[in-house]
């Protein structure tokens, strides 16, 4: 029986990533703590065919392997930059691609960077208050970090911007 798995996605889109980095980390820390599998994911992992998929079966193979570790996550970790007070918009597409009930009962961490504390509601008002959420991360817990607060990790963060 394989291991069970922790699964991070962030919604950034550029790398290096702050944001990235600071999923890793709390995927990292999660593993360790629980002797979990672990693996994260982001935007560019999924691949260009995110951005023309209307359903999740249009999604290339590359993108449709990252939709199914996370569908298949024993505990999620999904974390995105703030982006003119919210999260982005390929995050956001990313999710909305998954069956309404491929979430559900999955433990989730929401989990977001921005630039002051003027984005700290993000998680309350954007990630868990959206579509997002229905049904499937509203019962997750949440954290917000300010960019300037996630340390640099060549190894955690091998990409950086947002």
């Amino acid at each position: 029986m394989p291991n069970p798995t922790v699964v991070g996605f962030s919604g950034n889109f550029t790398r290096p990533s702050k944001t990235r980095g600071f999923v890793e980390q709390v995927v990292r820390d999660i593993a360790v703590r629980n002797n979990l599998s672990a693996s994260t994911f982001d935007i560019e992992d999924v691949g260009a065919s995110l951005g023309s998929a209307k359903w999740a079966r249009d999604l290339d193979q590359q993108g449709r392997n990252v939709l199914d570790k996370v569908v298949n996550a024993d505990v999620l970790v999904v974390g995105s930059p703030t982006y003119k007070g919210s999260y982005t918009g390929l995050f956001k597409h990313f999710f909305d691609l998954l069956d309404p009930s491929a979430l559900r009962g999955k433990p989730v961490l929401l989990l977001a960077t921005g630039g002051g504390e003027r984005h700290a509601l993000i998680v309350e008002h954007q990630l868990r208050g959206s579509r997002l959420a229905d049904g499937r991360l509203c019962d997750g817990q949440g954290f917000h970090r300010r960019r300037s607060g996630v340390r640099r990790d060549p190894q955690a963060c091998r990409a950086g911007g947002r």
